[in-house]
């Protein structure tokens, strides 16, 4: 069950963070569609609705902030539902060929990978001053 006390639907793409929670997207057409967040110990954190397109997003987990690639964008909110930022993939880039995002162990990158050209896409990681805070 979710930290809104409802049961997952139709489990989408699941990413663990280094601390062993993790965060799913999950969700159906008649209720919605949600990113949910878990503890290591499975105890639900966060729940928060997300726009139809987000559905078969990829998404990467820190612990603190899911990274959430859409179309040519990524999109990445606190664990609370709180838009951070966005930023643009290089323009070019055939969208059905990128994979990711992948975090980088402790190097504070997201890491995509273009399938078309066999090259590994690197981007910097913004600091939150407070990164536990959901509001």
């Amino acid at each position: 069950r979710t930290s809104r006390n409802a049961w997952l639907e139709s489990l989408g793409n699941i990413a663990v963070a280094p601390d062993g929670s993790l965060a799913l997207v999950s969700g159906h057409e008649d209720n919605g569609f949600f990113i949910s967040t878990f503890a290591p110990d499975g105890a639900p954190l966060s729940s928060f609705e997300i726009s139809a397109a987000w559905k078969y997003a990829h998404i990467a987990y820190d612990g603190a902030r899911v990274y959430a690639l859409i179309e040519n964008e990524v999109f990445f909110a606190k664990i609370g539902g709180e838009p951070v930022g966005r930023f643009e993939l290089p323009p070019g880039l055939n969208k059905d060929s990128v994979r990711g995002p992948f975090l980088a162990d402790q190097s504070r990158q997201l890491w995509f990978v273009d399938l078309n050209d066999l090259e590994l896409l690197k981007f910097a990681i913004p600091i939150l001053t407070n990164p536990g805070a959901t509001d």
